[in-house]
């Protein structure tokens, strides 16, 4: 996978120390905020650099690695998350007497074609009415649908989606808001009525404004917008939000779909967190490789709480985040360190209760460079590549760091990190891992200043 490196003296080090010590001992960012370091050579097996490596940090993002390899390892390469469509009862002159089952598998990534294969498979049974229920059977899953320690006015954002044992779409939906005219009108992907939409005009706006009625808990779209502020122009507005209940919004596009294939069908849709039993019709299967490489790639919190409960199930039903937790823990004693000294509490990384260290990250990537050899493949091909593709796509163009560095970003308010792998200019693959935070701006000059140790790292000989 790698090319052959050239044998590297000490002066590597320490022309690197001296790049990075100049470049922050005289910064200002750092009077008020602090900065965590710790660099490996891989290929000659010794520490390049370390800075507060051992400081208890807020992780973000950079947790996701974590989570990852535990669900790599512990739940195997070719482990699947099945959804499954059953049918209770009988079908008689087009007729469904009984309730369609979908039981609920935790995969992060069912998709609104995902959804069409089901609703194809009904009406290919010759189903024209359903004398029944449509039930989402949730049993693999605890009723918990927030992070511990998840800000409350995360909401309604899709990057704090409500976690459920159903998923589709991410848990979102997106609405396109345009004003022409002084006239607002809108659309809604998927367009569905799960979700109602209230429009106002009010003056004191200065451009149109979306969101959901988060706050008393209801799939309500608000639009605002001033009337007056577009004259002959005409203004667009797009937003991603999430939903509450996404069993709920499953099942209530499933019903969409059905009756748009012309399928009659006036039951309930409820949840169930029973076990329940039908005849098996069909059923979708996602490998762990495609919602791992998702999930590092675009930082999908979805994906990461779902490979936790995941972790969790093999445990037993309903899966709790704690059972989880415990194989991440595991996983931290088998690279050699103890998880008393960290404190995890979700798989994301979006709770602001986490704390591990940048030692701690170093540690998990020479583990699996080391001893991990097939999850070390899968995951440094769903790491970010700098100017190439997910999170890290428009940084570091046009520097030497540019399709070398393959890396997990992290960004919280007040943090920014990135931890992954690089190859330098003697050709030595280099595991590191840099946190910035306790900054009160915006995280541009952060993600800057990571970025530049890295251009050190790829360019010093």
């Amino acid at each position: 996978m790698f090319a052959d490196y050239y044998p590297q003296t000490d002066e590597y080090n320490s022309k690197v120390k001296k790049s990075i010590d100049t470049r922050f001992i005289k910064n200002k960012f750092f009077n008020a905020s602090q900065i965590s370091i710790d660099i490996f050579d891989l290929s000659d097996n010794k520490s390049v650099y370390q800075k507060n490596n051992e400081l208890l940090f807020l992780p973000a993002s950079n947790l996701k690695l974590l989570t990852t390899t535990a669900a790599l390892k512990f739940l195997g390469t070719n482990y699947s998350f099945n959804t499954a469509l059953l049918i209770n009862g009988s079908i008689v002159d087009s007729v469904l007497y009984g309730s369609v089952i979908i039981k609920a598998g935790l995969d992060p990534l069912f998709s609104l074609d995902d959804l069409k294969n089901f609703s194809n498979r009904i009406t290919m049974l010759g189903i024209k009415k359903i004398e029944g229920n449509l039930i989402a059977d949730c049993s693999i899953k605890d009723s918990v649908y927030w992070g511990s320690g998840w800000q409350w006015d995360d909401e309604p954002s899709p990057d704090a989606p409500h976690l459920n044992a159903l998923n589709i779409n991410s848990n979102l939906v997106s609405v396109t808001a345009l004003l022409s005219n002084s006239k607002i009108s809108y659309t809604l992907q998927p367009q569905t009525n799960f979700v109602s939409v209230k429009t106002f005009s009010d003056m004191d706006e200065t451009d149109i404004s979306i969101t959901r009625n988060w706050l008393a808990g209801k799939n309500e779209i608000i639009i605002k917008y001033n009337e007056n502020i577009s004259g002959s122009i005409s203004i667009e507005e797009s937003k991603s939000l999430n939903v509450t209940s996404p069993e709920l919004f499953f099942l209530t596009l499933l019903k969409e779909n059905l009756m748009e294939e012309g399928v009659q069908f006036e039951g309930e849709i409820f949840k169930s967190y029973n076990q329940l039993s039908g005849d098996s019709v069909f059923a979708i299967s996602r490998n762990i490789y495609e919602v791992t490489n998702y999930l590092l790639k675009h930082s999908d919190n979805l994906s990461a709480e779902m490979l936790l409960y995941a972790l969790a199930s093999q445990s037993h039903t309903p899966a709790k985040i704690q059972d989880g937790l415990i194989k991440v823990d595991s996983l931290i004693s088998l690279i050699g360190l103890s998880s008393h000294n960290y404190k995890i509490v979700d798989g994301s990384g979006l709770s602001r209760y986490n704390l591990i260290s940048c030692g701690l990250i170093v540690k998990l990537l020479i583990y699996l460079y080391k001893d991990e050899p097939e999850i070390f493949k899968i995951i440094f091909e769903s790491l970010p590549v700098a100017g190439v593709d997910g999170t890290l796509k428009t940084r570091m163009l046009n520097t030497p760091a540019e399709k070398n560095v393959h890396a997990k970003t992290g960004t919280l308010a007040g943090v920014s990190a990135l931890s992954g792998y690089l190859t330098n200019a003697n050709g030595h693959l280099i595991a590191f891992s840099i946190n910035i935070q306790n900054y009160v701006s915006g995280s541009t000059k952060a993600r800057n200043l990571i970025d530049s140790i890295c251009s050190i790292l790829t360019s010093t000989k």
